[in-house]
């Protein structure tokens, strides 16, 4: 008896994607697909970046801008006088006196020296008349002689003289020759000046 042979059916090879349930992608379509969301997060990141500076931008145009009101408001505001103290500290030989500036009627050279002729007494000094002035210029103190200072708010009356020079008198009753060369100070007296003949200072 001769036997038949049967022939085996092989099965199917069956794909990944058969396995899996997943498609597999052709390598260009993968590439598409990555480049597009790296293209995706690029554009993303560069929207990002671009709202941050939009910010920086407003929040430094804001900061100028205050700064900007600051500077006019301080510039609108008057700026504060420079206040000088009225009390002064004056060496007279071994003793320092401390004195109010505004009692000063005077000071006056002599030699090496300047007398200050103060209210309550006098304080010799060794310093020169030009220091002096330069010092007390602050609290009222002006020159009408090179040899002399005078406190402008104790100064009663001036008189011109026939030799161009003025005679000044001060509230304790002495008085003081005004040189030629310093006359112009005597503007200084006075912020007002009524009934004045013009050139009467000059």
């Amino acid at each position: 008896m001769s036997s038949v042979t049967i022939p085996t059916q092989q099965p199917p090879i069956r794909s990944f994607s058969d396995i899996t349930g997943q498609a597999i992608e052709a390598p260009n379509q993968t590439q598409r697909r990555n480049a597009k969301r790296r293209a995706d997060n690029n554009q993303q990141c560069a929207s990002s970046v671009e709202d941050s500076t939009e910010e920086l931008l407003s929040l430094a145009g804001e900061e100028r801008a205050a700064r900007s009101a600051a500077s006019v408001d301080a510039a609108s505001q008057p700026r504060p006088v420079r206040r000088f103290p009225s009390r002064i500290a004056i060496r007279s030989q071994r003793t320092i006196s401390f004195v109010d500036a505004r009692e000063i009627t005077s000071v006056e050279a002599q030699a090496n020296y300047v007398v200050i002729r103060h209210k309550s007494s006098d304080l010799m000094v060794r310093e020169s008349i030009s220091k002096m002035a330069e010092k007390l210029k602050p609290y009222g103190l002006v020159r009408i002689h090179r040899s002399c200072l005078v406190n402008t708010a104790l100064v009663e009356e001036i008189k011109p003289l026939n030799t161009g020079e003025y005679l000044l008198r001060v509230r304790e009753g002495k008085s003081y020759i005004v040189s030629r060369r310093y006359k112009d100070n005597l503007r200084l007296l006075a912020d007002v000046w009524c009934g004045v003949r013009t050139g009467l200072l000059k």
